[in-house]
């Protein structure tokens, strides 16, 4: 039986809850999320993937740059973000440095809930 302080996630199985995972929805701890990261992540764009199957969303798949990663989103791990969430003019280029925000780990993978390119000064609007 599973206590009260455990939840158990397929892919994982039994896990301790800390006080702030508690905190978290029912619906982020069923598919293992941490919570948001405190700031935007820098990256660099690795592959822009259109080719999709019909009914799914075109995505971009990046790769943090040294100054954002961390122990456990490291320069190797991707992160992905749909390009129906993309804020750039036109479509993200491979080797493009782009600024993530809201990134969560999810049970097969770490996802971007937003996404534009990094600017110079010059040409900020």
């Amino acid at each position: 039986m599973i206590q009260p302080s455990h939840h158990v996630n397929s892919g994982v199985g039994e896990c301790p809850l800390t006080e702030e995972q508690t905190a978290m929805s029912s619906k982020q701890q069923a598919v293992g999320v941490d919570p948001p990261s405190d700031g935007p992540i820098t990256a660099t764009v690795g592959a822009v993937v259109t080719a999709v199957p019909e009914g799914k969303t075109p995505f971009v798949v990046a790769f943090p740059l040294p100054e954002s990663a961390t122990k456990d989103l490291t320069e190797d791990t991707s992160i992905t973000f749909s390009l129906t969430n993309w804020s750039g003019d036109s479509l993200p280029e491979h080797g493009q440095v782009v600024k993530l925000t809201k990134v969560r780990r999810f049970a097969r993978g770490w996802r971007a809930s937003f996404a534009c390119p990094v600017l110079t000064n010059s040409s900020k609007q």
